[in-house]
């Protein structure tokens, strides 16, 4: 399989030294991998698809974790009192952090006779 691989780079990625790369399928154009890195650490994003019908949709996705100094303050958009920044504060910031998250989707519906009017605003 050959891969686009786009790379993120962020204003500010001298200070932060953070760098993303985006593994776009070349023959699909399904983002297959996200890898997030650092200098303590990197995060890896995988997508793993099936096809219903004519669309490839992630039956799969799984996050893997490894920083060596915790889980590392990431400056993005967020909600006041969000449920995240809640768990950050539960979260050592010392220490070795690993960890795998898997999110499995099951029983996919695809086009299961929504009216083509309900997907039609105004533009």
């Amino acid at each position: 399989v050959l891969y686009h691989v786009i790379d993120v780079i962020s204003g500010e990625k001298k200070q932060s030294g953070e760098h993303i790369s985006i593994w776009v399928n070349s023959k699909r154009w399904t983002i297959n991998k996200v890898v997030s890195s650092i200098k303590d650490g990197k995060s890896e994003m995988k997508f793993h698809y099936i096809k219903i019908e004519d669309f490839w949709l992630p039956d799969t996705t799984i996050l893997e974790v490894n920083f060596s100094k915790g889980i590392p303050e990431i400056p993005r958009p967020t909600m006041r009192n969000s449920f995240e920044r809640g768990m950050r504060n539960n979260i050592s910031k010392e220490g070795n952090t690993n960890g795998r998250v898997v999110v499995a989707f099951s029983n996919i519906l695809v086009n299961i006779g929504l009216d083509d009017e309900l997907f039609k605003g105004e533009k």
